[in-house]
């Protein structure tokens, strides 16, 4: 959600909120590293919350949704660097953006089970059909 979506929505119930109050609000909540800023197209400012332990996003480009993915992702960039260039990572921001499974109407495999799985992240998706009379 952007800044100025975001004071729209509070505007609604808080109509003496400013503006610079919601953006400085949000830099604080990125300072404290409990949200993230991503960019969206046109250069807009989106954030999203976070959990505290050190991880990055997939930021789908068509609906908007925004997964944690774990540092075992992006871990083996950060040894490659060392390895082949000598550079030592202390942090690592990084996001990737593209169409999540949803949108790019794909279902991975699951590389652990060989079943088709439920999302991004390779989790199995469960036969959960209801029959509706």
């Amino acid at each position: 959600m952007s800044a100025e979506e975001l004071f729209r929505r509070i505007r609604r119930s808080e109509p003496t909120i400013g503006r610079a109050t919601v953006f400085r609000v949000l830099e604080r909540l990125v300072d404290a590293g409990v949200a993230r800023r991503l960019e969206r197209d046109g250069h807009v400012s989106a954030y999203v919350a976070c959990r505290p332990s050190h991880h990055h996003h997939l930021s789908c480009t068509r609906c908007g949704s925004v997964e944690d993915i774990d540092e075992a992702y992006v871990r083996p960039i950060g040894e490659r660097l060392a390895g082949d260039l000598g550079f030592e990572v202390d942090d690592a921001r990084l996001d990737f953006y593209g169409r999540c499974a949803r949108c790019a109407d794909i279902r991975p495999r699951s590389p652990d089970l060989g079943v088709e799985a439920d999302d991004a992240l390779g989790r199995p998706s469960l036969n959960t059909s209801l029959a509706l009379d």
